[in-house]
């Protein structure tokens, strides 16, 4: 449960609410963490690539491609990242991150 809650700078947690029965209830939610590093060509423009990485995530009322375009934006604006990578490991399938132009790491 830790790894869920926010923690400035390195975890980063939404949550949507949605109606349900005429009250306002938490429908879908996720969590990525940002990871920092340096880069030691000093030739380079940057000093440092910023990635995101998506936790955990779980979806009532959101599709998972909504879900992907919605992290892509947070990661880019409000994680002030640099790219954005997904595991396989909560059942992320490979071909809809394909359509959706991710690519796959080694």
């Amino acid at each position: 449960m830790h790894t869920m809650m926010p923690r400035d700078e390195l975890i980063w947690t939404w949550v949507v609410e949605n109606e349900v029965d005429g009250k306002v209830q938490i429908t879908d939610f996720w969590c990525m963490k940002r990871v920092t590093n340096v880069v030691l060509n000093k030739a380079l423009k940057h000093a440092d690539i910023k990635q995101a990485y998506l936790l955990f995530y779980s979806l009532t009322v959101n599709t998972y491609e909504d879900m992907l375009k919605m992290q892509m934006y947070q990661a880019q604006n409000a994680m002030d990242c640099d790219a954005l990578s997904l595991l396989t490991l909560m059942d992320n399938e490979p071909r809809q991150l394909m359509e959706l132009n991710f690519h796959s790491g080694p």
